[in-house]
């Protein structure tokens, strides 16, 4: 048996037209956005796969979502989002693993969550990162930050991603500010020795 991959994602919105010009997905109906969805989803886990789907999933009715959810391939762990206002039962009878009514804390370091959670505090080290969706590809809300990213899947083709890719473009954010810090510094030191 071959290694579980862990993946997340989030916002499929099956059977929600108006999201495709809501946030210009480039599918011309609802059919084929469904489709390409399942499609991509299924070239991308296996069978044996472990899927955070941080909500937002169906807005189909049973029947229809669990049609859909039955497709999908994977182990499916659902974070139930502000659309998802059926019971835990209805997700579970639609085909659903697990189902989560609140944020799940993975791995004593990653809080996977439906809505982007707020940090009242400043971050240096050893502390939690956000794994999210909800915001889609609004440009209000940046996709990535140094303790955040949003597996809305308009950022990452449509399709779920691995989990330690996401972490790793949290790590090139850090990188990023870091050497930012490291030349501000370097010029403001070289500024005050040539006063």
């Amino acid at each position: 048996m071959s290694a579980t991959n862990i993946y997340v994602t989030g916002d499929q919105h099956f059977g929600h037209a108006n999201i495709i010009s809501f946030c210009q997905r480039p599918f011309t109906s609802v059919e084929e956005m469904d489709e390409a969805l399942i499609t991509n989803w299924n070239n991308t886990v296996k069978r044996t796969d472990k899927v955070f789907i941080l909500g937002d999933l169906s807005f189909y009715n049973p029947d229809k979502t669990a049609a859909i959810v039955y497709r999908l391939k994977g182990y499916k762990v659902l974070i139930l989002g502000n659309h998802d206002r059926q019971s835990a039962k209805f997700w579970l009878d639609a085909g659903m693993s697990e189902v989560s009514k609140y944020p799940i804390v993975y791995m004593q370091k990653y809080i996977l969550s439906h809505e982007p959670l707020s940090k009242p505090y400043s971050c240096d080290r050893n502390c939690y990162l956000n794994i999210h969706a909800h915001t889609h590809n609004n440009p209000l809300f940046p996709a990535v930050t140094r303790d955040s990213i949003c597996a809305s899947v308009e950022h990452h083709d449509y399709k779920p991603v691995q989990l330690n890719k996401l972490i790793q473009k949290i790590e090139e954010v850090q990188i990023a500010e870091v050497n930012r810090l490291v030349v501000m510094k370097s010029v403001t030191t070289t500024n005050a020795v040539s006063m």
